[in-house]
C-alpha cells in the first residue's frame, strides 16, 4: 500500500496504489459517509488516524481510477536544505 499524489482529467487527488490500481481516498470516504481531508499534506498531519481510516475504508473498497498523471508527493515542500559541501574542490575541476 503506497500512498500517491496524482492528477486526473478532472484535477488534483490522493489515493492509495496497490496491485497497479489507484483508489482515490476521498472519493472513498465521501461514498462511505466518513470524512477525509482533499489535500494529501491534511492526511499526513492526520497520522495513525488517517492510516486507520483509509484501511478500513479500503476493506470496503470497489472502485479504482483509471488513466492518472502521478505528481510529486508534496506539493509545496517547506523548506529543502542542501549543502555546498557534496563535492571536494579538487572533484569540481
Amino acid at each position: 500500500m503506497k500512498l500517491v499524489r496524482y492528477s486526473d482529467e478532472e484535477r488534483e487527488h490522493y489515493g492509495i496504489s496497490m496491485n497497479n490500481k489507484i483508489t482515490c481516498l476521498p472519493r472513498l470516504a465521501k461514498r462511505m459517509n466518513e470524512e477525509l481531508p482533499e489535500l494529501l499534506e491534511d492526511f499526513i498531519t492526520l497520522g495513525t488516524r488517517g492510516v486507520e481510516t483509509a484501511e478500513r475504508l479500503l476493506e470496503q473498497a470497489s472502485s479504482q481510477v483509471n488513466e492518472v498523471t502521478f505528481l510529486a508527493p508534496i506539493a509545496s515542500p517547506p523548506k529543502i536544505v542542501c549543502l555546498g559541501l557534496n563535492y571536494s574542490a579538487r572533484e569540481l575541476h
